[in-house]
């Protein structure tokens, strides 16, 4: 109707349009989104409403973005800011927006720096139009705080996470998708300081508001059923773990492309469970899919993928294919991370270790396997607790070590930790 009914009304089809594809967005549709916004964009610009054409382009520019695709994202968020510096000036809230989207597809695409300065500017915009207690305002201190979040700068990062959450729950109450969203960052923050109580606990108050947000199904109702799964894994709790990841998986698959780069996170996560309880078949199937994808996307977790496939060949008794796996998984590491691998970040490097000290084991190099599992341990219990998926993974390893070598008696007190982890 709207297209054979209006003929001539471009501006009336416009933001009918503009509407239902940001509905198609708000319900993780987002290729016949992409459809609806593109052709909306179209009307605006032959209308000649330059603000019409403005808000088509940020809903686009939204899409694209949705979609992981961070490029076009950033060429649409460009043209956005450029268009609402002509029409509005510097003091406005599409300014803010478009400079907040242009930051997410940056940062995105690799570029931290110029991202935090974009963030900045639209906070400032922000506080300058309205103040402490409104939505944009939170939306630039989460969107910071995220950023000091992928660059590890958890003290940064908390309280503008917290900032954002308060000003959320009294400007919109216990039913909005921003508030939901708040939630699982101060949540995501809390698990990666090792407060993993806390986390499952902000995970599992964050659940029910998605459901009730996003509806049962939804990658961002996903999203958070994998994070629950990440926690119950660090607390070595396979079987609850592998419900949440899978119901993830399942929940993705169905929503997304077969390409989309949310998919590494579920796929590598569930692998994990697996090669856990030696499902080698399964764990190489996943393996070999998020890797697919996490190699097209430049993914940022394309070196746990190779290091936990590393961790597969070797249990499967492919060495070489381990040790090459192994050199991939720290270039990456070190590329991602440089110098923060001696530092906060030392951890990754320690979990690549346990991998190679099995490889050492297989080898009957056990001086090198040992000195890698023995300085490994601290490392990971400094990140994880004494109690984790990780810290397991060290100790089983060492006892492995020693039975290997012929030293039961040094087997012993890792043994009798283990028992008492499980």
């Amino acid at each position: 109707q709207i297209r054979g009914g209006l003929a001539g009304e471009q501006v009336v089809r416009s933001n009918l349009l503009r509407a239902m594809g940001q509905a198609y967005n708000g319900l993780g549709l987002y290729p016949p989104a992409h459809e609806l916004l593109a052709e909306a964009l179209a009307q605006a610009q032959q209308s000649g409403v330059a603000a019409d054409a403005l808000k088509a382009r940020l809903a686009l520019a939204v899409n694209r973005y949705l979609d992981a695709d961070y490029r076009e994202a950033e060429s649409h968020y460009r043209l956005a800011l450029a268009q609402a510096l002509q029409i509005h000036g510097n003091r406005h809230p599409s300014v803010s927006e478009s400079l907040a989207g242009l930051a997410d597809s940056v940062r995105e695409l690799g570029h931290p720096d110029e991202a935090e300065k974009l963030y900045r500017q639209a906070l400032d915009i922000d506080l300058k139009l309205n103040g402490e207690q409104h939505a944009d305002t939170a939306r630039s201190l989460d969107a910071l705080g995220a950023l000091m979040y992928s660059r590890s700068q958890f003290t940064e990062a908390e309280p503008l996470f917290r900032r954002a959450l308060a000003i959320r729950e009294a400007v919109f109450g216990d039913r909005h998708a921003s508030l939901a969203l708040s939630m699982n960052n101060l949540a995501s923050l809390l698990y990666q300081t090792g407060r993993y109580g806390e986390a499952a606990d902000a995970w599992a108050q964050a659940l029910p508001v998605y459901r009730n947000v996003f509806g049962p199904e939804h990658r961002e109702v996903a999203t958070i059923l994998n994070n629950l799964g990440r926690v119950e894994l660090m607390r070595a709790q396979l079987d609850r773990a592998a419900s949440y990841f899978s119901d993830a998986l399942a929940m993705d698959r169905k929503l997304l492309a077969p390409d989309h780069d949310d998919l590494v996170l579920p796929l590598n996560s569930l692998a994990m469970v697996m090669l856990a309880r030696r499902s080698h078949a399964p764990a190489e199937a996943l393996l070999d899919e998020a890797l697919r994808i996490a190699r097209a996307r430049q993914h940022w977790m394309l070196n746990q993928v190779l290091g936990n496939l590393a961790d597969l060949y070797e249990a499967t008794g492919r060495l070489g294919n381990a040790r090459e796996s192994l050199a991939q998984a720290r270039a990456a590491l070190a590329e991602q991370y440089g110098e923060k691998l001696r530092g906060d970040e030392a951890w990754r490097s320690a979990v690549l270790d346990l991998f190679a000290a099995s490889c050492d084991i297989d080898e009957r190099r056990f001086a090198e396997s040992e000195r890698l599992l023995l300085a490994a341990l601290p490392t990971l219990e400094a990140r994880f607790g004494r109690r984790s998926f990780y810290t397991d993974q060290a100790l089983s390893r060492l006892v492995r070590l020693y039975v290997s070598s012929g030293r039961e008696e040094q087997a012993e007190p890792y043994r009798k930790r283990l028992a008492l982890s499980a």
